[in-house]
C-alpha cells in the first residue's frame, strides 16, 4: 500500500500554492472532490483527484502575431 494516497487540505493547498481558504472553496463548490476521515481526522484530497484538478486547468500559451495566427515560440516578444 502507498504511503500518500491522500493529503491533509494544508498540505493539497500547499501543493497548489493557494490559501486553505481557496481550496476549501474548490471542495465545496465541488470542483476537487474531497472525503472525510472520521470526525477528528479532518479532510483529505487524493493525490488522484489533485492531479486531475491540474490537468483540467493546464493549458498551453503561445504568442499570436497581428493575423491572428500562432507565431513561433521564441524568447523576444512578438510585436
Amino acid at each position: 500500500m502507498h504511503a500518500h494516497l491522500a493529503l491533509t487540505v494544508s498540505e493539497a493547498a500547499q501543493a497548489l500554492r493557494v490559501r486553505n481558504a481557496t481550496l476549501r472553496g474548490f471542495i465545496a463548490s465541488g470542483e476537487l472532490p474531497a472525503f472525510k476521515v472520521g470526525p477528528q481526522r479532518g479532510t483529505r484530497v487524493s493525490i488522484r483527484a489533485l492531479d486531475a484538478f491540474i490537468a483540467e486547468r493546464t493549458f498551453n500559451v503561445c504568442h499570436v502575431d497581428t493575423c491572428g495566427q500562432a507565431a513561433k515560440q521564441t524568447n523576444t516578444p512578438q510585436l
